[in-house]
């Protein structure tokens, strides 16, 4: 939305709203990975946890890599706003199709998450 609505004359008040705009983003998408961090470290077990929530920031980062890598490919063949509908629409689709499997995850109890004892014995036996 930034863009579409961005003037062709720049001026200081424009300058300081991309700042603000900018700085609010990065704060609420630190929000966001900090809060998904720790719903998954209180549901994990904590003898895995660590392990687990190294593994997803590894992925996590190397995501928003590689989309930096292709993204500006896609704007320049399709322009800024055809590639951001056809990624809504698959977002929106995806979570309507998930929508009732992941609500149902919030009956399940914390334990049955849980790596059972007998399950670790044995991988060191092994």
């Amino acid at each position: 939305m930034l863009y579409y609505f961005f003037p062709k004359e720049q001026t200081n008040g424009t300058i300081i709203h991309v700042i603000i705009l900018t700085l609010l983003t990065e704060l609420a998408q630190n929000c966001a990975f900090v809060a998904n961090f720790s719903i998954i470290l209180r549901i994990c077990d904590k003898r895995v946890s660590g392990i687990y929530i190294s593994l997803l920031a590894a992925l996590t980062n190397f995501s928003f890599f590689i989309h930096k890598t292709y993204i500006f490919t896609v704007v320049e063949y399709f322009g800024l706003f055809g590639p951001q509908i056809v990624i809504s629409i698959i977002a929106l689709t995806v979570n309507l199709i998930f929508y009732k499997r992941v609500l149902a995850m919030d009956n399940v109890k914390k334990e049955s998450w849980w790596v059972s004892d007998a399950i670790l014995c044995k991988q060191k036996t092994q």
